[in-house]
């Protein structure tokens, strides 16, 4: 069987960790040596991936066919010391976990019209939309996000031995590509993906479980969790329209007045109300932008005929009415 051809840093990474493990199980190991173990471990994922490596080929009885990579004039007090390591090996294995990197936890929220854009250590980013929450958790083996409210945009730097879970009270989303988004009505959790793709569950999250998923999402789908279940079709849609909140507008392609009076409600200081029922099923297409209530709801009257009046006995509503 041809074997890829590892890189030199791994191979660097894999001499030094031999190194390492022969070290710490010497008697005269010092406390100066432990915390530049530590300090070498936790500078690069690839030394932890080859410390762990480095164990298991001991327990397999491996290790001394890597030793040919060190000098000449140490392979004695190498294997000799090797010879002492297995009496330390859960001692040494206890101590990286103990030391292992601790969680990262993160809780941001934006208030009513805000965005706010979210770096995190692993190299994803978060746009959270108007009025949003979310607690972000990344472990060492997994990356969890719980969005406890509102919408939140995710562009996800994969990384295949760490899943990217999001949480919500509808169901899990994995993340299976990198680009797509999450809101949280109440009532149902709206999954949109504009590149990659995602897998939805209904079942709760759990560490030690398969993560199995109802339906897999790809580029310009949509989907609540509600429905994700096996068999089910996915909604086309256009992702980018969808989503154009994140440039601080708002496309709307047909949809009745009335559902464009309540998205936009989502964003503005002043509340939006339809003065006739009648002018609720007016199809609006129309793109607006996200300014102040005032100016988006002059916009939108504009586009379809109609005047802006302050509501008389609420400072906080502006009415939609029919032009005369």
């Amino acid at each position: 069987m041809i074997r890829p051809k590892r890189s030199r840093e791994a191979e660097q990474a894999e001499q030094a960790a031999i190194r390492w493990l022969v070290r710490l199980n010497s008697p005269d190991l010092g406390e100066s040596e432990k915390d530049s173990f530590f300090a070498w471990l936790n500078a690069s994922p690839l030394h932890q991936a080859a410390y762990i490596k480095a164990e298991d080929l001991w327990r397999r009885g491996e290790v001394l066919r890597y030793v040919e990579n060190i000098k000449p004039e140490r392979h004695s007090n190498v294997i000799w010391s090797l010879g002492l390591a297995v009496t330390c090996i859960a001692l040494v294995a206890m101590l990286f976990f103990l030391r292992a990197p601790e969680p990262e936890y993160l809780n941001a929220q934006t208030l009513v019209g805000e965005q706010r854009g979210l770096l995190l250590s692993d190299g994803s980013r978060l746009v959270l939309n108007t009025d949003s929450e979310v607690l972000v958790e990344l472990h060492a083996k997994r990356r969890l996000v719980y969005l406890l409210r509102g919408e939140a945009f995710f562009e996800v730097f994969s990384d295949p031995k760490r899943p990217f879970d999001v949480h919500t009270n509808d169901g899990t989303v994995r993340v299976l590509g990198t680009q797509f988004s999450v809101r949280a009505t109440g009532t149902d959790s709206i999954v949109t993906v504009l590149e990659g793709k995602v897998g939805l569950s209904q079942n709760p999250l759990d560490e030690d479980a398969r993560f199995e998923p109802a339906i897999t999402l790809t580029a310009n789908q949509q989907l609540t969790l509600r429905n994700a279940l096996p068999g089910a079709a996915a909604l086309p849609i256009d992702a980018q329209a969808a989503l154009a909140w994140r440039q601080r507008q708002l496309i709307y392609r047909g949809e009745s007045l009335q559902k464009v009076v309540e998205d936009l409600n989502r964003y503005l200081s002043l509340r939006i109300v339809v003065a006739d029922h009648a002018l609720s099923d007016l199809q609006v297409s129309a793109v607006l932008q996200l300014q102040d209530a005032n100016a988006t709801a002059q916009a939108l009257a504009a586009a379809l005929g109609l005047k802006v009046e302050p509501d008389p006995q609420d400072d906080a509503t502006l009415i939609l009415r029919a032009a005369e």
